[in-house]
């Protein structure tokens, strides 16, 4: 299987696990208030919708492409870390937040736009492939493959940002 489909399988495990174990651990914390956090939500939604879709995709495009490099330069190590971490994180707020909504508004706000996590999974796969085509001089896949799963994993990531900028936010 690892032959064959390489770390992909570990990190859409990896983000799976961090999900459940991020909601768990954000359902029994106590509720604080962050007000930094609270305002910038607060001038993103201010923002027109264009510009907070330039700025969503623009995030959502640096976290896939550190965990493009983080997994180019650790063989895929990295990449499991950092796709668990944004699991983990995605499930606290997700636990924390059933704490004061119910489970249907949070999904229905949430999961329109949330398949932005495997636009930065396909970079992560990239960038282990990339790292083992570095050791053994070889790509797994060709270079064309290649290119068609960065274009993939960036119009995935396109429109995500499109649907939570103007569905999910709206």
């Amino acid at each position: 299987m690892i032959k064959k489909y390489g770390i992909l399988p570990f990190l859409f495990l990896a983000y799976i696990i961090g999900c459940v174990i991020g909601y768990f651990s954000g359902v029994s914390e106590i509720h604080t208030t962050n007000y930094n956090v609270e305002l910038k939500n607060l001038q993103l939604y201010d923002l027109p919708k264009e510009k907070r879709f330039f700025f969503i995709f623009q995030n959502n495009m640096m976290v896939a492409f550190k965990n493009m490099f983080l997994g180019m330069f650790s063989f895929g190590i990295f990449s499991v870390i950092y796709i668990f971490y944004n699991g983990f994180i995605h499930g606290n707020i997700f636990g924390k937040s059933t704490m004061f909504f119910p489970m249907h508004i949070i999904a229905k706000a949430t999961l329109p736009h949330s398949y932005e996590f495997i636009g930065v999974v396909l970079f992560g796969y990239v960038g282990y492939v990339l790292s083992v085509g570095l050791l053994v001089k070889r790509l797994l896949i060709p270079p064309k493959q290649l290119s068609a799963l960065l274009i993939i994993a960036t119009l995935i990531i396109l429109l995500a940002a499109f649907s939570e900028s103007y569905v999910s936010m709206s």
